[in-house]
């Protein structure tokens, strides 16, 4: 070859390196770039969430649960639509507690849980008389039974569990069965079922005060509480607290948004005399199936406070103070015994009986 060719061919050779080498590193800076875009694209379009699910979306698994991710970046497993249909209305210091840990322990109840931890359980959510909880709406509601791990459990394993709503303060605030029934979808109202356990409205009184005075880290003495109920019936009506023992205005506020017969309306004397006959019929009139075993129906020791003192009755401490007290209920329960012992109730309903006489030292 001649030297004219040797140059030629050297010239071609080293061109086709240099693109060689141009290609190279082309294809080096092309896959950063893609690599680039692929970590940038990854950082912008975080991992999808399940959320709570809302009307028109499909439920994420079969057993009626879906799974969110928390505050803390931990994905939970939790409830659709955990709406509560029973709801134990009240009144307070009549056997409340007892009550709601009796049908908690049914299999297929589940009660309310704390919002923060679901392992405490909370009996009395209070939504629908707590205006700053009730403006949040029903996503607040329903997050405090969503992670209930009873009904979870009962989910998984196809079965729909009944919540339990046991603010028993609920019946005290007419407005709250407006609330409730504004709140909870309508296709559930037929469902609904509502116990009210009621205690003769002076006992019921000297129990409260005693329990506000200890919630405020206090005690009160006999003496304090004569003077309190001496106040109090001097001016009833500067004293809205005494209107919870007008329970017939109370059931009726309540009677204007239900049907009567999701009520069962109980006395407390006759819950504590005659628990098992009581806390079956109960379990009856919720749908609920039978306890087992009478020793799942005894109340007696899941409400003992070894903190609590007896109490002297008002009638002990001034006779006079005691009749002042209830004669403000006296027209009241007479239309109580009227309404609740009406022709035509339900036959859930028994026959409501007279309350004992406070202020007679007559036990019978």
């Amino acid at each position: 070859m001649s030297a004219r060719g040797r140059t030629w061919a050297g010239s071609i050779a080293g061109a086709s390196s240099r693109l060689s080498t141009q290609a190279y590193l082309l294809a080096v800076v092309a896959s950063i770039l893609i690599l680039g875009l692929m970590f940038i694209q990854f950082e912008l379009e975080p991992v999808p969430v399940r959320r709570r699910p809302s009307t028109g979306d499909s439920v994420t698994s079969s057993n009626g649960t879906y799974w969110v991710e928390n505050a803390k970046g931990v994905l939970e497993e939790r409830l659709v639509d955990p709406w509560p249909t029973i709801f134990y209305l009240g009144v307070p210091k009549a056997g409340s507690t007892s009550l709601f840990f009796f049908l908690q322990k049914h299999p297929h109840v589940c009660a309310g849980h704390q919002h923060d931890d679901p392992q405490l359980v909370n009996k009395e959510v209070d939504f629908f008389i707590k205006p700053d909880l009730f403006v949040q709406g029903p996503p607040l509601y329903l997050s405090a039974f969503d992670r209930s791990a009873k009904c979870l459990e009962l989910a998984r394993a196809g079965i729909r569990g009944s919540f339990l709503d046991a603010s028993t303060k609920y019946l005290l605030d007419t407005g709250a069965a407006q609330r409730l029934k504004q709140t909870i979808p309508p296709e559930l109202h037929g469902k609904l079922r509502f116990v009210v356990v009621l205690r003769e409205p002076v006992e019921r009184d000297r129990s409260w005060q005693g329990q506000k005075a200890r919630t405020a880290g206090k005690s009160m003495s006999d003496a304090e509480y004569l003077h309190s109920v001496h106040v109090r019936t001097q001016a009833p009506a500067q004293f809205p607290e005494l209107r919870h023992g007008l329970y017939d205005t109370l059931l009726r506020g309540w009677w204007t948004q239900f049907p009567r017969d999701q009520f069962l309306v109980l006395s407390y004397d006759t819950l504590v005399a005659n628990q098992t006959d009581t806390l079956s019929r109960i379990v009856s009139f919720l749908g609920l199936d039978p306890l087992p075993t009478a020793h799942d129906l005894s109340m007696t020791t899941w409400n003992e406070d070894p903190n609590k003192r007896a109490v002297t009755p008002l009638r002990e401490l001034d006779p006079k103070v005691c009749v002042a007290l209830a004669g403000l209920y006296a027209e009241h329960m007479d239309e109580l015994y009227r309404l609740v012992n009406a022709p035509g109730m339900p036959p859930s309903q028994p026959a409501f009986p007279r309350f004992r006489d406070p202020c007679s030292s007559d036990e019978e």
